[in-house]
């Protein structure tokens, strides 16, 4: 079954003028759009290269930006949910780390799963970097993880759900030719 939606994946891309490359650093396995010679990751580019990208001339507040993004997939149908408090009494972890928790809450109420996918905007604290904070670059321990689910969803579903990602991202200018 994996085989399978490797297959649709690359299809998808390939359909829409994603090159499959090899990193010049790493030599992992990518797509991209433009000739890009790294994966992106950082530990192969030395550095974040989205600094390099022109600045916006026009930022968005947070809370604008979340109601945008909720109308999206709202308007891609999927159900918006809502998040679940921080600290996670019921689960297999003390506070809530990501957005796939609410299916964990679902089935440890016995209650069905959902019938189409979900939007899910999640607050959530991750711990094991606690001390890596301000000593190495990228580390957080807050942040809300913005998640699409769809339980059991055929290939051609889960490439649709790529595909709204990457409508998505192209429409609050992150760009499929500047992403890997």
């Amino acid at each position: 079954m994996e085989q399978l939606f490797k297959l649709h994946i690359e299809d998808y891309l390939q359909k829409h003028n994603w090159i499959k490359r090899n990193c010049g650093f790493c030599k992992k396995e990518f797509y991209s759009k433009g000739l890009i010679e790294l994966c992106g990751d950082y530990l192969c580019e030395k550095k974040y290269s989205f600094f390099s990208k022109p600045a916006r001339k026009q930022y968005k507040l947070l809370e604008d930006l979340l109601l945008e993004t909720k109308k999206f997939f709202c308007n891609q149908h999927y159900s918006l949910m809502d998040s679940l408090p921080i600290n996670h009494k019921k689960g297999s972890t003390l506070f809530v780390t990501s957005g796939v928790q609410i299916l964990e809450q679902m089935m440890s109420k016995d209650l069905p799963p959902p019938e189409k996918p979900i939007f899910i905007a999640q607050p959530v604290i991750r711990t094991q970097f606690i001390n890596d904070v301000g000593l190495v670059e990228g580390i957080s321990t807050s942040f809300v993880n913005i998640s699409t689910e769809e339980i059991n969803p055929t290939p051609k579903d889960y490439v649709n759900n790529i595909e709204g990602w990457f409508d998505y991202l192209s429409n609050i200018g992150l760009f499929m030719g500047d992403i890997t």
